[in-house]
């Protein structure tokens, strides 16, 4: 970029030489320096448009680093909220310990669980046009690192929930308790560790892409 733009004062300097040459001088001279002044004012055009392409290029480069940076930034913050995951787990369980062991599910519990569930589903969209507009300026190596996309979450959503429900009933009848629990701390368990990964992966390839 700075050698063209070299080029293009040198020629504007030898324009304006030749133009102070021609005072003067004789009438062939004059036709001469005429011809190599069209043939400056040639090459000082091409170098013209050829400054403007690299300049484009640069800006749209740019650009795209720069929406690149945006888009997965957004990502990562949008991962942040993934945690809301948990506390609708954690809802979900509290009714079913109560529903379980003392026979009815109070509406508070299931206020509570509705309200948990609408956050989470709130942050899963909001996760979800995050990744999509990440991914346009993704590539596929940097798509597969990331291990959390949005329809692992979609699928945990549907299973993890009715895991817990079906644990106390499925379970044989002096083993109800145990099995309530471990169940609980397995599905809790890799919950916290998915959402923890999400944001620790979108974070490496947040420091990788801003360097």
């Amino acid at each position: 970029m700075d050698r063209v733009v070299l080029a293009g004062c040198i020629l504007m300097v030898a324009f304006g030489a030749l133009l102070g040459f021609c005072v003067g001088a004789s009438e062939n001279t004059v036709k001469g320096v005429r011809e190599a002044m069209e043939l400056l004012a040639f090459a000082a055009t091409t170098v013209t448009g050829v400054v403007a392409v690299i300049a484009l290029t640069s800006w749209r480069n740019q650009f795209q680093h720069t929406k690149r940076f945006e888009t997965v930034n957004d990502l990562k913050n949008s991962a942040i909220k993934l945690n809301s995951y948990i506390e609708y787990v954690g809802a979900v369980v509290h009714k079913m310990q109560v529903f379980n062991f003392d026979f009815e599910s109070p509406q508070e519990l299931r206020d509570a669980e509705d309200s948990a569930r609408q956050r989470w589903l709130e942050a899963l969209d909001d996760y979800g046009r995050a990744w999509g507009a990440a991914a346009v300026f993704l590539s596929d190596a940097e798509l597969a690192s990331l291990s959390v996309p949005v329809s692992v979450l979609v699928n945990r959503t549907l299973e993890d929930p009715a895991k817990i429900m079906v644990a106390f009933q499925n379970a044989p009848k002096e083993k109800r308790h145990e099995v309530f629990i471990e169940t609980v701390e397995e599905v809790m368990g890799t919950a916290s560790e998915m959402c923890e990964r999400a944001r620790i992966e979108i974070e490496a390839l947040l420091k990788k892409r801003s360097k």
